[in-house]
């Protein structure tokens, strides 16, 4: 590779890590200055910038970005050396690991900072010092789509929708028109085609009111629904016949098993008309090939690896599996994809594999990434005394977050890498000042696309923050770990992680073509019906819609709907908080603390139904009390006709006011995952 002075004029690219879509993007500096950020002229892929990467460069200047460690010191964080910093890391980690063993860290890589080759080091770093205690974002947000998908199709990267032509389009639970441009700007592509739209959401979003039907659904009843599609789909003979003869187990199972979700039946539970739950239904299943749009908020539910099991099946049975235009599965390297952990020994003993063993087996993971607060409370199985977080803000993100503030008061040691003094770097002892993604190169994947690319270096970093890969490194080889991280240089360990069977080697990807190829590599094709050839690594050899592997567990081996709320719980918190909506200014906590960002999105709020506000009184603007039943947050009131009359929905991230105080640790029993999406609460004026 050619060295390039970073003081010369060029266009640099690179990948935005604003959100974990990482877009492809050029960047232009100018004296050692980046100028500009944008749209990438020779990438295959073509996308707007958001309005998070078009500020850019107010988050890599902003001024109250950190720029050197930070130990905290009677109570107050002071700038130190980085030997200083290091000194105090590796004495906390060689004493914990003396004292509780080396099954006492946990480290967490979250996706604010660190693109895929920095989260194989965090892994790394977990196994020289021999914990199996390695998590990253994906174990809080996409674990249930990874795990249902992996049952259906035993396909550890789950199923995604192709744009190569669809005739209908089923938006569930996403709203791409306000988060990743790309994914918009294809649904725009195909309803121009003459795609029919369907959105499935509880709110009335810019998506569902651009699209031909909206099913407003009641929050946390995604998988009734998707039961009344199989029911009409099954019994108006709409299924693709040759499919489920030659590659469906189950089947007969499932025909019964609908039977009482009734477009009827199911109107009941979710709210929306039986006439439209039908329209919709036929429109999917006779518009060939069609596609499900499916965002995280189905994961968000205590049904989540269920409603994503149906969708799979919905997906298969209507013929729309592995064709163009319909929904496939996507091989990408393994770097940031679930299995990091499979070689991490002994994995049994990680926390959460006793009480989620399939998740665990599927995943290797933690999950939830919250369990691990109850472990901590609790010492058990074991104490977990040192934790460092990279990238990831739990204060802000992780459910019930007085409990995470009482598991951090119990540690002996909380390391937290980050861009700025966030709520949980707030608690740490030791705060490491990162770079952001203009300064440092590392690999990248655009997430959803089997492309690959190695970003580069735009600029020298700000102040005296240091990339990742050379925080891990350097941790690493003062702990002793030397062997496993021998790297001197960026390029060497670049070259170290190409090599690795575990990683890249399989898709032949060599280090040259990244160089040759900075703007991106393409290393798989989207096959059309690879099962003809390769058929279905399940123990049946086909798509599961019985699920063997869940009746072993204990769990229902169909997807079965079960109530996100009880009755008796609704008497007294008749209201449904729904929380996690996104936005196309914030990223979860991110960006809050910067002036542009402000501007655009500058307090937060309760958005509360027009006609339920004027019953109780509440005009736009007043304060109001959203109380659940370990706590309760007070904010403005926005009055809105696009929630339903019973529904209160807040932004996550907002430290004046925080909803995870208020959103309690209710899992999906498969998943473990958490319910932000309908949880019991009460609504009071001030």
């Amino acid at each position: 590779m050619k060295e390039t002075s970073l003081q010369e004029p060029r266009i640099v690219h690179s990948a935005c890590n604003m959100c974990v879509m990482q877009c492809p993007v050029d960047v232009q500096v100018e004296g050692g200055k980046v100028t500009k950020v944008f749209p990438p002229e020779k990438s295959r892929l073509k996308s707007p910038l958001c309005p998070r990467a078009e500020m850019t460069l107010e988050w890599l200047h902003a001024p109250n970005r950190l720029t050197q460690p930070m130990l905290k010191t009677n109570g107050q964080h002071k700038g130190v050396s980085w030997d200083a910093a290091f000194d105090f890391i590796t004495d906390k980690l060689k004493t914990t690991k003396k004292e509780y063993g080396a099954n006492s860290l946990y480290v967490y890589a979250g996706d604010a900072l660190a693109h895929l080759g920095v989260t194989t080091l965090a892994r790394d770093f977990c196994l020289a010092h021999g914990s199996p205690n390695f998590e990253f974002s994906s174990s809080m947000c996409m674990g249930s789509h990874f795990i249902g998908s992996s049952l259906t199709f035993n396909d550890r990267q789950g199923w995604v929708a192709s744009w190569r032509g669809p005739k209908a389009v089923l938006r569930w639970a996403e709203n791409n028109a306000e988060t990743y441009p790309v994914v918009y700007s294809a649904i725009l592509l195909a309803r121009e085609r003459g795609a029919k739209i369907v959105v499935i959401d509880p709110k009335k979003t810019r998506a569902a009111k651009e699209a031909d039907i909206h099913l407003q659904l009641k929050p946390g009843t995604d998988l009734a629904l998707a039961l009344g599609f199989l029911n009409v789909i099954i019994t108006e003979d709409l299924y693709d016949h040759e499919f489920v003869d030659k590659w469906a187990f189950g089947f007969d199972k499932l025909v019964e098993h609908v039977k009482r979700y009734t477009p009827e039946r199911v109107a009941e539970i979710t709210h929306v008309p039986a006439d439209q739950i039908r329209e919709a239904a036929r429109i999917y299943a006779t518009a060939k090939p069609a596609t499900v749009n499916a965002g995280i908020s189905i994961d968000h539910c205590i049904n989540g690896v269920q409603t994503n099991r149906a969708l799979c099946i919905m997906t298969a049975i209507a013929g729309n599996f592995d064709v163009p235009g319909g929904n496939t599965t996507v091989t990408q390297s393994k770097v940031g994809c679930f299995g990091l952990g499979e070689d991490l020994v002994p994995s049994d003993e990680q926390i959460g594999a006793k009480e989620y063993p399939m998740a665990h087996k599927i995943t290797r993971v933690i999950m939830p990434a919250g369990f691990v607060i109850d472990a901590t409370i609790n010492e058990s199985p074991y104490p977990i005394k040192a934790m460092i977080f990279t990238g990831a803000n739990p204060m802000m993100t992780w459910p019930n977050t007085n409990k995470v503030k009482r598991a951090f008061e119990k540690l002996d040691l909380l390391v937290v890498l980050d861009l700025f003094m966030t709520e949980t770097a707030k608690q740490a002892d030791v705060v490491l000042p990162v770079c952001t993604y203009l300064e440092t190169s590392d690999f990248a994947v655009y997430y959803g696309f089997p492309m690959q690319l190695l970003t580069q270096q735009a600029i020298e970093p700000l102040g005296n923050s240091r990339p990742e890969w050379s925080i891990w490194t350097e941790l690493a080889q003062r702990m002793g770990y030397k062997e496993q991280f021998p790297y001197k240089t960026r390029d060497e360990m670049f070259a170290t992680l190409v090599a690795r069977e575990d990683l890249f080697k399989p898709f032949s990807i060599s280090l040259e073509a990244f160089y040759t190829h900075p703007e991106g590599v393409f290393y798989a094709a989207q096959e059309e019906k690879r099962y003809l050839k390769e058929g279905f690594k399940t123990p049946s050899g086909k798509v599961e819609i019985y699920s063997g592997t869940l009746e072993k567990y204990g769990y229902d081996p169909l997807p079965t709907y079960h109530q996100p709320i009880e009755p008796q719980v609704v008497k007294e918190y008749p209201f449904i908080l729904t929380t996690g909506a996104r936005n196309a200014i914030y990223t979860n906590s991110r960006y809050r603390d910067l002036k542009a960002f402000r501007k655009a999105g500058p307090s937060p709020y309760a958005e509360i139904n027009s006609s339920t506000a004027e019953q109780m009184g509440i005009k736009d603007g007043d304060m109001v009390a959203v109380q659940t039943p370990i706590g309760r947050i007070e904010l403005k009131a926005r009055l809105t006709e696009d929630v339903l009359p019973y529904v209160i929905e807040i932004l996550n991230g907002w430290p004046e006011a925080n909803v995870n105080l208020i959103v309690d640790n209710k899992l999906d029993p498969i998943s473990g995952l958490p319910s932000f999406r309908a949880n019991p609460c009460r609504l009071v004026k001030i």
